[in-house]
């Protein structure tokens, strides 16, 4: 060290060093850059092991979320994974059917062909105004780019709604 170069002590606090780590015993004082790069790993490191946890219990909300006990000892586990039955025995708790009922499936994609070609079959301002109105555009926006009034786009559009109506009558 040359007699221009300071000497400086980490175990002292400082401005430009607000930050502390204990290492062997020892408190370093740190920039907040070197914290982060010291317990980043260690911070991963914890999210994974609590990720890692299968347990979820309800929250008392009707929502369900992360158990933070000790699986092996949990009351709602079975081989560490949760048993349905005992959250529906002590909380009334029921988990939403997900699975997709395929007869509904076929239904809603016959009345959506069905419906295309019921479209397809209105003249072509009106597939338009249609088509604009599905896509979430306003009377009043539909107007504009179609050049007729307003008033105009309503009559055709509630006309155009009851010939579907009338031909989609089967689906109801």
């Amino acid at each position: 060290m040359t007699k221009d170069e300071k000497f400086i002590d980490y175990e002292k606090p400082s401005n430009d060093r607000p930050y502390y780590l204990v290492i062997d015993g020892k408190t370093i004082y740190v920039s907040e850059e070197h914290y982060r790069l010291y317990k980043q790993p260690l911070w991963a490191e914890h999210k994974r092991k609590e990720r890692e946890k299968k347990c979820q219990v309800s929250n008392g909300r009707g929502g369900v979320k992360r158990c933070t006990d000790d699986c092996s000892a949990c009351p709602f586990a079975k081989s560490g994974n949760i048993s349905m039955d005992k959250m529906y025995d002590d909380y009334q708790y029921e988990f939403a059917d997900t699975s997709q009922n395929i007869i509904d499936n076929l239904v809603k994609e016959e009345l959506y062909q069905k419906m295309w070609i019921a479209i397809n079959e209105l003249g072509e301002l009106d597939q338009e105004i249609v088509t604009l109105f599905m896509n979430g555009f306003s009377e009043r926006s539909i107007a504009e780019k179609v050049n007729l009034s307003q008033k105009a786009v309503n009559k055709r559009k509630n006309k155009a709604f009851d010939d579907l109506r009338i031909k989609l009558k089967d689906y109801r």
